[in-house]
């Protein structure tokens, strides 16, 4: 099922292309804090950052498929 259209800004754009670049950013955060945590001496503040972009991305693509369910 295709996801819904969604307007940002004054922007019509397609569902199913913020939904792909939504999995391509959680794929590269997930990595790059594994990355992170496998150094000697991870920063725990610059992991912190990364997590919380991790956690804004999945939110998003979690309202994203609430709405395709609704919609």
């Amino acid at each position: 099922m295709a996801s819904p259209n969604i307007v940002i800004g004054n922007e019509l754009v397609n569902g199913d292309l913020v939904s792909e670049k939504l999995h391509q950013d959680i794929a590269f955060l997930a990595n790059r804090i594994e990355r992170l945590n496998r150094q000697p001496s991870p920063n725990p503040q610059v992991i912190k950052v990364y997590q919380d972009m991790l956690d804004s991305r999945n939110a998003v693509l979690d309202w994203l498929n609430r709405e395709q369910r609704v919609g």
